[in-house]
């Protein structure tokens, strides 16, 4: 007989306190359960990898704390479903101090929906990885940009905490970034900038901002701006207003305003474009 039946309470591991029931009738399909206190996700998948003789080719899960994991359908070749709560908990690249969700697996494709809390970082993360590719979407209620950039391996002198929607493709080496974002600081270059808001797009190694507005100096930018790395390409296109040139030069009284266009190589080529100054002058 090819069917049998199994059940073990409080079985201890050297990843975890787990509760184990199934059904399998071998050659066929199974059906099993496993719930408790995890210690260690990573020994857990290995463990799981295992048992089932397959490799899981989804980017690691780290972590501590209660899962429930249904394991069921074709017997070589089974559905993986899972919820949990880690504190802390990974994946991937990032560490964080708390998440929980539900990951699903369906022979190479992949599936995830993470909620995130933490300094750095809180949100909802919905993510599919197939061999095709990886596809990410978050929901960023607040998050540092310096943290968040590396791990998809975008390298850009932007730093702060934003907020807004983020679309990430992986396709073997090449990633691309969309979002639709706001800031009330963000230091690009070194340079602060107030009550930021736009879209951002990334992809190779090109920047886009596309109806970018914010705060400097006590005025207001506008307009659209690239930057490509790669090439050492820039493709500008904006106006200021009302910025306050005592910020800049304290024994000069007046506001700027300016539009400046234009697009070359870095270093090279410059935008052009015309400013305006209204003087201030004491009153008597």
């Amino acid at each position: 007989m090819n069917e049998f039946t199994f059940s073990s309470q409080d079985l201890s591991s050297s990843f975890g306190q787990i509760n184990v029931e199934g059904k399998a009738e071998v050659g066929k399909e199974l059906d099993i359960t496993i719930q408790g206190e995890i210690k260690d996700v990573k020994q857990a998948r290995q463990f799981t990898s295992v048992i089932l003789s397959q490799n899981f080719e989804f980017p690691e899960i780290r972590g501590k704390g209660k899962s429930n994991i249904h394991i069921f359908g074709d017997y070589d070749l089974p559905q993986i479903k899972a919820d949990f709560a880690f504190t802390p908990g990974g994946y991937d690249r990032f560490d964080v101090d708390s998440v929980e969700g539900e990951v699903e697996l369906i022979r190479d494709e992949f599936f995830g929906r993470f909620r995130i809390d933490d300094p750095f970082m809180k949100g909802k993360i919905s993510l599919f990885s197939s061999p095709e590719g990886l596809k990410v979407d978050i929901q960023l209620d607040r998050g540092l940009i310096e943290r968040i950039f590396p791990g998809f391996d975008i390298d850009f002198p932007l730093r702060g905490e934003a907020s807004g929607n983020f679309e990430v493709k992986l396709k073997y080496e090449d990633i691309q970034l969309k979002s639709t974002f706001s800031s009330s600081s963000l230091n690009f270059a070194d340079k602060n900038l107030r009550d930021i808001s736009g879209k951002l797009e990334w992809q190779g190694d090109a920047l886009s901002f596309s109806d970018l507005q914010f705060y400097l100096h006590g005025g207001v930018v506008k307009g659209n701006a690239s930057v490509d790395l790669r090439a050492e390409g820039f493709d500008i296109d904006i106006r200021g207003e009302d910025i306050d040139l005592s910020s800049l030069y304290a024994d000069v009284k007046g506001n700027l305003g300016f539009s400046l266009k234009g697009k070359g190589v870095l270093g090279q080529d410059l935008a052009l474009g015309n400013f305006e100054i209204k003087r201030k002058f004491p009153s008597r």
